[in-house]
């Protein structure tokens, strides 16, 4: 559980979260205890996916039920509540989709990353529903690049400790599966285009969201740059451990 609460305080901390409650003008102790305790429970609902390849569709259910309860207690009426999980669903559905070997690295990379961030987007929408001034600010559309990059710094940093469970890491199946250089050249090309659609929205992206979008480009750049493949330890979902291509 304490490395549940880490991964929580570690998320806010990189997307923002906090500061963007500070920009709302929100009573953050509030807010962020109602956040916390959602996203913990959208964090066991992965862990349970991640530690069993076989699924038991009643502990997914228990916690469909939970995160979904979090939805109603914020005043979000049934038909909001599944709205705004249609993208937390979509992602689901591409980690169970692993079992049916249909694999992360063969989903375009756009689309993947944007449903990838469905959990901080939900976060951000309810903060952005909480504050009457927040909207008109900055739109929550100023942080689509920024979810996008820092979604692939996250998918470079864990691809060691995602080979020991069943995580759908594509940055880490396309290692495994298409090998070391392909792997970087796509992952650059995307990158590229971010930073060019970056540079094109200059003038209408916040000025604090460019700086901190900048930032987080400057540091995947990085880590692609110095990135060294180890083969070791063996992926737990690659060919030779489980035949699902």
């Amino acid at each position: 559980m304490h490395n549940i609460q880490q991964k929580i305080i570690d998320l806010f901390a990189l997307r923002k979260l906090p500061l963007l409650i500070e920009w709302g003008g929100l009573k953050s102790e509030s807010i962020l205890a109602k956040l916390e305790a959602l996203q913990k429970d959208i964090y066991l609902l992965d862990k349970s996916l991640e530690e069993h390849f076989d699924i038991n569709p009643e502990q997914l259910a228990f916690y469909w039920e939970r995160i979904t309860k979090h939805l109603y207690d914020l005043d979000y009426t049934p038909a909001q509540a599944q709205e705004m999980l249609y993208s937390l669903k979509v992602y689901e559905q591409g980690e169970l989709d692993i079992r049916k070997n249909i694999l992360p690295h063969t989903v375009r990379i756009r689309p993947f990353y944007y449903f990838k961030s469905c959990d901080v987007k939900l976060l951000r929408k309810i903060i952005y529903d909480q504050s009457s001034s927040l909207k008109s600010k900055i739109p929550c559309v100023h942080w689509i690049l920024f979810d996008f990059i820092t979604e692939l710094i996250d998918d470079i940093e864990d691809e060691m400790e995602d080979r020991t469970i069943y995580n759908g890491n594509r940055f880490l199946f396309s290692l495994f599966y298409r090998g070391v250089n392909q792997t970087i050249v796509e992952y650059n090309g995307f990158l590229y285009y971010l930073k060019g659609s970056l540079q094109k929205m200059k003038s209408i992206l916040n000025p604090e969201i460019f700086k901190l979008t900048e930032q987080v480009y400057s540091d995947a750049n990085q880590h692609l740059k110095h990135f060294k493949f180890n083969p070791e330890p063996p992926f737990i979902l690659s060919r030779k451990a489980i035949k699902l291509a």
